[in-house]
């Protein structure tokens, strides 16, 4: 059965369209998977799509390339059968009475949304689920990635509302440099493993992309 994954985020740290990009190169490993551009800002994903393509065709190094799609009405009934994971880059909410796994890329600054039982973010969430279960469709799953180091309060806070919301709070995701530049350049430390490419990442790289398979690893788990 497909699995459509939507990525989003909430405050001023950005790294939803980066995250989204990992996501699915780690589910083209063994998944026939989509990667979704619901933002459609400066043509990001596709050409990190592309550059994929072009280093296998030229160097023939064997990197995991997810089908590049654009979001449009009707898309994920098109799509469903021929793919096992559809990974969404979407504005916050966008396409939410679709998905399967809601991921939501969380900052300190916009902690105050999921710890404010009241919030209006908190209630469009609750609008969605309602209208879900009025037309007969199971609720989606919840899971809150820090995109930053939240501060303690904040942290205590969030895993406190997270059982009353219906929430799961991930490991913190970490980034370096090498994370940052996959966009641009088509290879990422998720590529490390490659023979051809093994010297081209040290050891903080190592420990970044362990963080983020971590992340990954939690976000697709059953708990």
């Amino acid at each position: 059965m497909t699995q459509t994954i939507l990525i989003s985020e909430l405050g001023s740290k950005k790294g939803q369209t980066l995250f989204a990009a990992h996501l699915a190169i780690i589910l083209a490993e063994k998944y026939r998977t989509a990667l979704v551009d619901g933002k459609m800002q400066n043509q990001v994903l596709q050409d990190f799509v592309a550059k994929r393509y072009l280093l296998n065709m030229e160097k023939n190094i064997g990197l995991n390339i997810p089908q590049y799609l654009s979001y449009r009405k009707n898309l994920f009934e098109e799509i469903s059968t021929q793919f096992d994971f559809i990974v969404v880059d979407t504005f916050q909410l966008q396409a939410l009475d679709q998905a399967d796994l809601f991921v939501l890329l969380l900052s300190n600054d916009a902690v105050g949304e999921l710890i404010h039982r009241n919030s209006a973010f908190l209630n469009e969430i609750w609008n969605v689920k309602k209208k879900r279960a009025s037309k007969g469709k199971s609720t989606f799953k919840f899971v809150v990635v820090p995109s930053e180091n939240l501060n303690d309060d904040n942290n205590v806070l969030l895993k406190k509302n997270a059982q009353f919301v219906g929430f799961r709070v991930a490991p913190e995701l970490q980034s370096n440099e090498a994370y940052l530049q996959g966009i641009r350049t088509g290879v990422t430390i998720v590529d490390k493993n490659l023979p051809f490419l093994e010297k081209s990442f040290g050891i903080e790289d190592f420990f970044a992309r362990r963080n983020l398979k971590k992340v990954v690893e939690f976000i697709l788990s059953d708990k």
